[in-house]
C-alpha cells in the first residue's frame, strides 16, 4: 500500500522508531485490514465470525507482550479487563493456536 502503511513498520525494522506505540498501532492496523477485507464484500454470519476470530488471534498475540512491558495505554488495567471481557483468553487458549 505504501506510504504511511511502510513507514511505520520500516521505521521499526530500521530501529529508527523505538517506540512500542508505533509496534502495536501497526498491528492492529493490519488486524482491522484483515477483518475488513474477511467482512467484504457482505457480511455473513460466518465472516462475522472470521473477524472475530482475526481480531481475537491478534489480541491473543499482543496482549500478552503487552502485559510484560507495561509500556503503553493498551497495558493499563483498565483497557486489558475491557479486551478480557470481549475476547477472553487463557494460556492453554494460547498453546493450542
Amino acid at each position: 500500500m505504501g506510504g504511511a502503511f511502510t513507514a511505520g513498520p520500516v521505521g521499526l525494522l530500521s530501529g529508527l522508531t523505538p517506540k512500542p506505540g508505533v509496534l502495536v498501532t501497526h498491528f492492529f492496523a493490519v488486524a482491522l485490514h484483515a477483518m475488513r477485507r474477511a467482512l467484504l464484500p457482505l457480511p455473513t454470519p460466518t465472516r462475522l465470525r472470521q473477524g472475530y476470530d482475526l481480531l481475537h488471534v491478534a489480541c491473543l498475540i499482543i496482549m500478552p507482550l503487552l502485559q510484560a512491558e507495561r509500556t503503553t495505554v493498551l497495558s493499563s488495567r483498565p483497557v486489558q479487563a475491557a479486551v478480557d471481557a470481549i475476547f477472553p483468553w487463557r494460556h492453554a487458549d494460547f498453546i493450542k493456536l
